[in-house]
């Protein structure tokens, strides 16, 4: 599983698909349901099964027989389509947000008060460290900003968030690290003023009150961020988290 790959990005593969069609072409050879399945675990990470008809198998081969391989991606792209949105529905019709899920999960499982934070994150899998770091962003801004985030030491793993973010495919990515990087310009202004200065605590509330900007400028991202992050979750779910989610019941949780 490519965690920070933003989910399921098949453009990726279109280089692949090229030298395959071509492949066939020029050798002749059909491909069969049994092939397009093979093809589609390749192109395609996923626990749900990719379907095609006769005819999709039909209008395949007849690209494939013109070498015409956009024809072929844009097939597979429209089958991956539908192909999330039947995850969304499923996992969705026994959990309502895999989000806080996932996070939740994690929590209840790994964590104890005999460990520390780091000790904690390092028993997690990435694709729950993602849900873990990613919540607390988010629950901490929206109890008391950025400020309560860094006070209590989560802005610590900071840098995991700024890789994820800028391997993703989130329309807003430039936004979100604009975020972070006024945040990091206003920390170090503040650890670069003198304690031994009369204005020290005058000249550090100032700096504080302008971390509320970044708190503003997340509010504005938030709602588009949490439905790429549900995505990108659904999206790439390992078959224990599917699993989990089969058997847990609808939970009316809200974030």
């Amino acid at each position: 599983m490519q965690i920070f790959k933003g989910g399921i990005n098949i453009e990726e593969k279109k280089d692949y698909i090229k030298n395959i069609v071509h492949y066939l072409s020029i050798t002749g050879h059909h491909i069969d349901s049994d092939d397009l399945y093979r093809l589609c675990l390749h192109l395609i990470d996923s626990n749900f099964e990719v379907e095609f008809s006769s005819d999709d198998i039909k209008e395949i081969n007849d690209f494939i027989f013109f070498n015409d391989y956009n024809s072929v991606f844009n097939i597979l792209s429209n089958k991956k389509e539908i192909l999330m949105e039947v995850k969304k529905d499923f996992i969705h019709s026994n959990v309502d947000n895999l989000f806080y899920f996932v996070m939740n999960n994690a929590f209840e499982t790994k964590w104890n008060e005999n460990i520390s934070w780091e000790e904690f994150l390092a028993k997690l899998t990435d694709y729950e460290k993602i849900a873990v770091l990613f919540w607390k962003l988010d629950s901490q801004i929206k109890n008391k900003g950025i400020e309560q985030w860094d006070s209590i030491g989560y802005s610590e793993n900071m840098g995991y968030l700024v890789d994820f973010i800028n391997e993703s495919t989130y329309s807003k990515k430039e936004e979100f690290l604009e975020i972070f990087g006024n945040f990091a310009i206003i920390k170090d202004s503040i650890d670069a003023l003198d304690k031994r200065d009369s204005w020290y605590i005058q000249d550090k509330k100032t700096r504080l009150d302008t971390l509320k900007d970044c708190d503003k400028q997340y509010y504005q991202i938030r709602d588009s961020w949490i439905s790429y992050l549900e995505d990108y979750l659904i999206a790439n779910i390992p078959a224990d988290y599917l699993d989990l989610v089969k058997k847990y019941n609808v939970s009316n949780v809200n974030i």
